[in-house]
């Protein structure tokens, strides 16, 4: 899973249009054949994707994700 970093109100006005694409954009969500889960700090979301194809897809629970107690 890959976290996402999130950045504070300040350094997003400063932010050129490339650097805005690479702080919120995602990339290859939905790959065949895969389970691709993205953690996004600002908003304190997942968001992910499973595309089965040939093979049968193991749906994962990062330990991240767990809960304390």
């Amino acid at each position: 899973m890959e976290i996402i970093p999130s950045i504070d109100q300040q350094h997003y006005a400063r932010q050129t249009t490339t650097e805005l694409r690479q702080s919120f954009l995602l990339t290859g969500l939905f790959l065949p054949d895969q389970v691709v889960l993205n953690y996004w700090e600002s908003d304190r979301t997942v968001i992910g994707s499973a595309v089965p194809g040939t093979q049968k897809l193991p749906l994962p629970c990062p330990k991240n994700l767990a809960a304390q107690y």
